[in-house]
């Protein structure tokens, strides 16, 4: 017993069931002397606070950890997706102090980024020390890809939209162009025309003689 306070234990295997992984809340009785008299102790299933930790995950890939003071793996998520050497490198990574790490925006958790040895996708390691009597840290896992698919996709969404807006601009612009180039064109006949008719005004207006004989004077 640790300074005589109640502790939890590292996580050790039930000597009934190897197949169990177990932590114990160890908490001392004393008599009014203040000398001890009794230790309670309460043991609890590794997989059971595991299922309790994952039991709403907010990607689909992602999952939780629980790590001990001594940084062993108290438990994680139950389920074939996520293989315990996978597990076992995160709580690595946790542990490895000469890796680079950030603060969240809050300054409440520390930020960890990987990328995964077996298939290569980048990810964050969310952890800090909840604020409980076990000195425990709580890391939860996610997936880039995961995390920014809503962002991505707003982004594919606008991009879409902007071509589509785009297009639309272009066939304003061309039918606008088209109709100011008729425009253009039918003012430059106009023009055209009246110029010609100018011409056989001029033409006409010099062929008449400049005096009439004088039957047909007034």
């Amino acid at each position: 017993m640790n300074n005589d306070t109640a502790y939890w234990s590292e996580p050790y295997r039930d000597p009934d069931d190897s197949t169990v992984t177990l932590v114990t809340y160890n908490f001392p009785v004393h008599d009014p002397s203040g000398r001890v008299v009794a230790l309670l102790g309460v043991d609890l299933d590794a997989a059971w606070l595991g299922d309790i930790l994952n039991s709403h995950d907010q990607f689909p890939s992602s999952y939780a950890l629980l790590i001990s003071g001594k940084g062993r793996m108290i438990c994680g998520p139950e389920v074939v997706e996520v293989k315990h050497q996978k597990a076992k490198d995160i709580v690595a990574m946790v542990n490895d102090s000469t890796l680079k790490r950030s603060l969240s925006h809050s300054g409440k958790s520390t930020i960890l980024s990987f990328v995964d040895k077996e298939d290569g996708e980048k990810g964050s390691v969310f952890y800090n020390a909840p604020r409980l009597i076990a000195p425990w840290q709580i890391a939860i896992v996610n997936y880039d890809d995961e995390v920014f698919a809503p962002l991505i996709e707003n982004r594919r969404r606008n991009l879409v939209l902007t071509l589509v807006g785009l297009l639309i601009l272009s066939f304003i612009i061309m039918r606008s162009a088209k109709s100011i180039y008729k425009l253009r064109d039918a003012n430059a006949e106009k023009q055209r025309i009246d110029s010609e008719l100018m011409i056989a005004k001029n033409i006409q207006m010099n062929m008449l003689p400049e005096t009439y004989p004088p039957f047909f004077r007034p």
